[in-house]
């Protein structure tokens, strides 16, 4: 794998596949998009932890609609540094009860992050995301949309919105 660069789409709509522990092992080194790829899987590999993101540019969709999942791999080391693009991350992720700390995420190229825990219907609490770095934010739309069972939110009232040009329905529902 240390050759490829685009993993989009790849275990999209796997709905019974079973991972084995050795993806954790993959050279994705050279990857720059990891949009999509297991988008609606009802199963996910167990650690993630070994790989190296730090080319990767796209993860918008990237676990998107996994609905059946209650945890998501320990991601929380993954070197976002490049990444443009987290939009729909977690959306429609709905017995999601908890995420790994992606607090420490370093989010100075992020542009779009609309919809990322859209419809985390199950979620009670989220990371202290409130450390993230958001000058280069430009659309946060729907960000937190029907969170309906969030008891708390990180305090976002020190985020910069100088650049944000969407942020329409950012709590709704």
């Amino acid at each position: 794998t240390q050759n490829v660069s685009d993993m989009s789409y790849m275990f999209t709509e796997c709905k019974s596949f079973v991972f084995g522990a050795k993806i954790n092992n993959w050279n994705i080194s050279n990857v720059k998009n990891l949009k999509c790829m297991f988008k609606e899987c009802e199963n996910l590999p167990t650690n993630l932890n070994k790989w190296n993101t730090s080319k990767v540019i796209k993860m918008n969709h990237l676990f998107y609609g996994c609905s059946s999942l209650t945890s998501i791999p320990d991601i929380s080391q993954w070197n976002i540094n490049n990444v443009s693009n987290i939009e729909s991350m977690f959306q429609n992720c709905s017995s999601l009860k908890s995420l790994p700390d992606i607090s420490k995420w370093n989010t100075d190229k992020v542009k779009r992050v609309s919809y990322l825990f859209y419809e985390c219907k199950s979620l009670q609490f989220l990371p202290d995301i409130s450390i993230w770095n958001t000058n280069n934010f430009i659309n946060i739309e729907s960000m937190f949309g029907n969170c309906s069972t969030l008891i708390q939110l990180p305090d976002i009232s020190k985020w910069s919105t100088c650049n944000i040009n969407k942020m329409n329905y950012l709590f709704f529902g």
